[in-house]
């Protein structure tokens, strides 16, 4: 996750989301090698056709990217692959909600004192805006999209869970489009129907 935030520092958010939403391809191929699980003719048919999408919207997006930020976001969607994997492996003996809270505060605490060193704290600084930001994040898009996350991958195993990594470029641009009024480029029209397809 931290790999994530850092790469995004370095790219526009929808080419980060376009490449963190590669983590299926990776999970598909480490839970077979670590959990036996088969990949199946579906699967590696909603991989080609979501990555489809994904290509359509790269080649859309793209101009002048970091290297920097490029590997960044390659090393975070590995370290994610291999964390759903090993979460499927653990969640039958633990449960989804203690999997997520042990990772979320081991996280917390092994980053906490490197965050403090290498950016101080900014909390003085803060203000209602930034608290709010940083309420919804911690609660809505960390500790419940993880736990969500997780209890999914429980249900129905790693690789087919993770597919929904694919819904996240074109998830953004249909937020971007009802919230920021932004329209859709013919090119995100084709490439959502390739990942709502896959």
């Amino acid at each position: 996750s931290s790999l994530f935030h850092l790469g995004i520092t370095f790219l526009p958010a929808n080419i980060a989301a376009l490449l963190f939403s590669c983590n299926p391809v990776f999970v598909v191929l480490f839970a077979a090698l670590l959990l036996a699980e088969k990949i199946t003719l579906r699967k590696v048919g909603a991989v080609l056709l979501c990555l489809g999408g994904i290509v359509v919207l790269a080649r859309d997006r793209s101009d002048g990217l970091s290297q920097t930020g490029i590997l960044l976001m390659a090393a975070s969607t590995l370290a994610f692959s291999l964390y759903t994997v090993f979460a499927k492996k653990i969640i039958p003996r633990y449960g989804a909600l203690p999997v997520t809270a042990f990772a979320a505060l081991t996280g917390g605490i092994i980053l906490l004192p490197v965050a403090l060193m290498v950016e101080g704290a900014p909390f003085a600084t803060y203000g209602l805006v930034d608290w709010t930001g940083m309420f919804y994040l911690a609660t809505f898009g960390t500790a419940m999209g993880y736990f969500l996350y997780i209890y999914g991958i429980g249900q129905v195993g790693a690789g087919l869970g993770s597919m929904a990594f694919f819904l996240k470029p074109f998830a953004a641009a249909f937020f971007a489009w009802l919230i920021l009024g932004e329209k859709f480029s013919t090119p995100e029209y084709v490439a959502g129907a390739l990942i709502l397809a896959g």
